[in-house]
């Protein structure tokens, strides 16, 4: 229920934000790249996991770089107000087990997507090269085969913009996310031949470095 409403948050907020067609602003729509730091702590702990009950982890996939959607509107004055999805984040692990002369073969995966809220300022509105600070809220709809719990948190990000005064520009952006989601993790022990488990907490969007294109 939390995740479909927060959805919706975030929905209307993308939408009627474009509705708010007040003198003196104007709605921005940047696609990102970023790296994603939290996703290299879930692909170890997905890995630590399948090898402790014995798996041979024959192939992955698992890719640091993600996408964002997060428009906003922007005031004359500097103010933006926005929302938004992403990074995006997949991590997909494949097992094999092998019975004598004969094996199978099984994916374990992780999906990420993190809604968001947030309001910023841009230093120097009227300048074609500004930096600019936000903060706002995340929550990760997420969905995994060791992941126990996920609860929002706190989200801050700063960077710069380029190329203001034309219709599409570029910039970068640095951010931390706070929220945190807690997973199964199993522990080998290699006295007893066996694993034990325990609960690892991870902030899956860490630290995000990004480049955006914004029209």
């Amino acid at each position: 229920m939390k995740k479909v409403l927060l959805c919706a948050i975030v929905i209307v907020t993308i939408f009627s934000s474009g509705q708010v067609c007040m003198a003196g602003g104007e709605m921005k729509f940047p696609i990102q790249l970023s790296y994603v730091s939290g996703l290299g702590d879930v692909y170890d702990l997905y890995i630590d996991n399948l090898e402790a009950r014995g798996y041979d982890v024959s192939s992955d996939f698992y890719l640091p770089i993600a996408l964002s959607f997060h428009p906003f509107y922007e005031f004359d004055f500097g103010l933006r107000i926005g929302g938004g999805v992403g990074p995006i984040m997949l991590v997909l692990v494949q097992e094999k087990t092998i019975y004598g002369s004969s094996s199978s073969t099984n994916y374990t995966t992780y999906f990420d997507l993190p809604l968001n809220f947030h309001v910023g300022y841009t230093i120097i509105p009227r300048s074609p090269v500004s930096p600019f600070v936000k903060t706002g809220f995340v929550y990760h709809v997420n969905t995994g085969d060791y992941l126990k719990s996920t609860s929002p948190g706190l989200l801050v990000a700063a960077g710069v913009d380029f190329l203001r005064t034309k219709k599409v520009n570029f910039g970068f952006e640095v951010a931390k996310d706070f929220s945190e989601s807690v997973f199964e993790h199993r522990i080998e022990d290699d006295y007893w031949g066996t694993y034990y488990t325990t609960e690892k907490t991870i902030s899956t969007g860490g630290l995000t470095i990004g480049l955006f294109v914004r029209f």
